[in-house]
């Protein structure tokens, strides 16, 4: 659900930007409400999701300072904000009664269970998220076999790493979105496998990418070829 929501705000917030560049007012102000709700499901669902909105708060600042607009429209992703707060707290019911003590309360409880034996018996090393990426995730245990039949994850991570300049070039905020989220996951001290969802969607991106530069390689290195050859026979 959270890895729903925080892609349905990127999306939203993407359309928010392309309906007001096209000033098709009031749509792109829906958008950017419906950018906001999503928001505040994912990180009411799991609070490590809510990391998708830095991504979403840097682009907004470059795309504003890019096309050079009124400093008005901060207000705009100012109520962005707000309201992905107060949807945060509407689908949160555990918050209602004590909302501020009952935050606090939660948070520490995440930085409390980071440095407990639960987590510190494994000492991951910081750069273990990484790791996830290139071999098969079937379990922390090693004694337990494998669930997977095929294991391509260090397929899928070569392509993605192949598609990182096709991704920044066509899909900034994706690429926004993967970067960011692979510093938070370095950062973050409980490594555990299945956090790395934050960033599949822009990771499977990165790799879709990859998978098309490759194509695009072979059809050029294949015209080259066919235009050599024709040369070599004209020649001849």
């Amino acid at each position: 659900m959270p890895l729903l929501t925080s892609l349905c705000s990127v999306v939203a917030y993407l359309k928010f930007i392309t309906s007001f560049d096209q000033q098709k007012r009031p749509q792109y102000f829906y958008w950017l409400i419906l950018s906001a709700i999503f928001l505040g499901m994912s990180a009411a669902s799991k609070y490590i999701y809510s990391i998708v909105g830095f991504p979403i708060l840097f682009h907004f600042i470059l795309w504003m300072i890019k096309k050079k607009y009124r400093t008005k429209v901060i207000t705009y992703i100012f109520a962005w904000g707000m309201l992905s707060i107060v949807v945060f707290t509407v689908c949160n019911p555990y918050l209602w009664l004590h909302p501020i003590e009952r935050l606090t309360e939660s948070l520490l409880f995440h930085v409390s269970y980071s440095s407990s034996v639960s987590v510190t018996q494994f000492d991951f090393p910081f750069w273990q998220p990484l790791k996830w990426f290139t071999a098969p995730i079937a379990s922390l245990y090693p004694s337990t076999p494998s669930a997977f039949i095929f294991k391509c994850d260090l397929l899928i991570t070569i392509f993605a790493l192949l598609g990182l300049p096709k991704l920044f070039q066509k899909y900034r905020l994706y690429f926004m979105w993967l970067i960011i989220g692979i510093g938070i996951l370095l950062i973050w001290p409980t490594k555990w496998p299945q956090y790395t969802q934050i960033i599949i969607v822009p990771y499977c991106l990165s790799a879709a990418m990859g998978i098309s530069t490759l194509i695009n390689l072979g059809k050029n290195l294949f015209l080259r070829y066919n235009r050599s050859i024709h040369k070599t026979r004209g020649a001849s």
